[in-house]
């Protein structure tokens, strides 16, 4: 996040952000509403910035949201990063700073959550893949 001082921009975030751009599935805690789809621009230990159809996001929600990396040339996921946390900022975007393959129509926010804890890592069980079932 940029700050002013003395007319100066200073960033404040801590934590190294690494461009991502992959599909993401979140879940509004507390709401009834089922899986919602998202599309990262860059995620870091300490939070994530992803994109997603405008919808009543509110800024101190809580998300709970899992972020499928693929494995090599493969689309399907070998690892998921799993965690939680807080929407700190929610930005409406601008049709060309859109990623993902969202109707045009569809108004899209770009939306900052600040992790509660580090995310946990899930690997892709090998079972399945070095052995038959």
């Amino acid at each position: 996040m940029l700050e002013q001082a003395g007319g100066v921009r200073m960033e404040k975030r801590k934590d190294q952000r690494l461009p991502l751009n992959l599909p993401l599935r979140f879940f509004r805690e507390g709401k009834e509403q089922g899986c919602i789809k998202g599309f990262t621009h860059n995620v870091s230990s300490g939070g994530i910035y992803f994109e997603a159809p405008s919808d009543e996001f509110d800024v101190h929600e809580s998300v709970a949201l899992r972020l499928g990396v693929p494995s090599g040339d493969v689309e399907e996921s070998g690892m998921t990063l799993a965690g939680s946390g807080v929407i700190c900022r929610i930005d409406k975007l601008e049709p060309d700073k859109v990623k993902g393959g969202w109707p045009e129509e569809m108004g899209v926010v770009g939306v900052a959550i600040k992790f509660k804890k580090r995310p946990t890592i899930e690997l892709k069980s090998l079972e399945g893949t070095l052995w038959d079932s």
